[in-house]
């Protein structure tokens, strides 16, 4: 008697190598499902077998020496696939199909077999966890429910190594075109920063009366173009600046700094800022905190959070910075009396491009970016940003550091 052939053989083979296991390494989950059937007769040979166009391959197995595989037109296994329950044969000397099979009459000397299919999602049976004695036996139903259950664990196996594998090849994929996509922002904003610059200066030049006096409307007009270019040219920069830090390309200058001073002076810088808008700035100190941090950065984070409170609060209102230290930590607070962060985007305040907009302050400008950028070089510091807000009562930015 021939080897049977599934109706649906070649679908079967496809499936088949999608699991992409065939010839790999043994592996312990296979090994504990393998030790795991052999128990339940207390069967000297099991096995985890694979059935492919020519051969059964064992993915693992115990009792067989050194085998690994043996040829398709010999093996039980090719049998049991055919199956949707437990294939069994009591005593093969018996049986017409195996009989004369060398399996039985020579090496090793293969009298009972079971083997339970292992099934894909959706039926289609790519191999077996099968037990193997040289001897007859008759096994009890509940037996044989066990050698299914450890067929459907085996299978489980396989599929959860797929699932991993294609997430890692996701997460390849996504990061070479985070890569493609940071290398095509950085020359693009390499490319555009330059005859900016150039712009800016020019309008400068005309503002300042290089060409003679302008007329007061054409005045306003390369005000108002020089203004955008500024924000335009923040923009660019804030693009190279968060794509530096996503690639890993900034170099931090790390060395001990008292953030009491850092941010008295970053305050300092920035209150002619907040009094254009009629907001007043409150720096209010508990004492030294002296950290390992690179100044620039630190101070480019402390801007972000200020300006961003500067630009969220009513007119006439007042923006607190907070040092203070606490359990090895220090932690700088920037607290606004706005309208708080929109709960709709609160989960993405961090993200890129987000902008913590209300109706009411639509027409602020800005890139989106200080956030990230802010979150970015804290988490570089061995430190972490996060945020309090309530809607109409305002909202606390802060981070903290650890303290030297």
């Amino acid at each position: 008697m021939g080897v049977p052939i599934p109706s649906n053989e070649a679908e079967r083979l496809s499936r088949l190598r999608l699991y992409k296991v065939l010839d790999t390494p043994p592996e312990a989950a296979f090994d504990c499902i393998t030790r795991l059937a052999a128990s339940i007769l207390g069967t000297p040979i099991a096995a985890i077998s694979l059935v492919d166009e020519n051969r059964q391959w064992f993915k693992s197995q115990i009792g067989l020496g050194t085998t690994s595989e043996t040829t398709r037109d010999v093996a039980f296994c090719a049998h049991a696939i055919v199956n949707d329950g437990v294939f069994v044969v009591p005593d093969a000397r018996r049986h017409p199909a195996f009989r004369q099979n060398p399996l039985v009459t020579g090496g090793p000397g293969i009298q009972f077999y079971a083997g339970a299919p292992m099934a894909t999602r959706d039926g289609i049976n790519i191999g077996t966890v099968c037990i193997i004695d040289q001897k007859p036996r008759q096994p009890t139903p509940e037996q044989l429910g066990l050698l299914k259950d450890l067929s459907v664990l085996a299978m489980n196996e396989l599929e959860l190594r797929m699932a991993g594998r294609a997430a890692l090849e996701d997460l390849d994929s996504q990061r070479r075109l985070d890569q493609i996509k940071t290398a095509f922002v950085s020359d693009v904003s390499h490319e555009l920063r330059t005859p900016l610059t150039s712009i800016i200066g020019s309008l400068g030049l005309l503002r300042g009366g290089a060409v003679g006096e302008l007329p007061d409307q054409g005045s306003r007009v390369l005000e108002i173009a020089e203004r955008n270019a500024q924000l335009l040219l923040q923009l660019i920069n804030d693009l190279l600046d968060m794509a530096k830090l996503e690639a890993g390309e900034v170099e931090y200058d790390f060395r001990p700094l008292d953030l009491k001073t850092v941010i008295a002076e970053a305050v300092e810088n920035l209150t002619s800022y907040g009094e254009g808008r009629g907001i007043a700035l409150a720096y209010e100190p508990e004492g030294p905190a002296v950290v390992q941090a690179d100044t620039r950065r630190i101070t480019q984070v402390i801007n972000n959070l200020v300006s961003n409170a500067v630009k969220f609060s009513p007119d006439g209102g007042k923006v607190v910075i907070r040092l203070s230290t606490a359990n090895g930590r220090a932690q700088v607070s920037v607290i606004d009396h706005g309208e708080g962060i929109p709960e709709a985007i609160r989960p993405r305040i961090f993200q890129k491009f987000v902008q913590g907009k209300t109706a009411a302050k639509a027409k602020i400008a800005g890139s989106g970016l200080g956030l990230s950028i802010a979150k970015v070089i804290v988490e570089g510091h061995g430190g972490a940003i996060g945020f309090e807000t309530a809607t109409g009562a305002g909202t606390r930015m802060y981070f903290h550091l650890p303290l030297l």
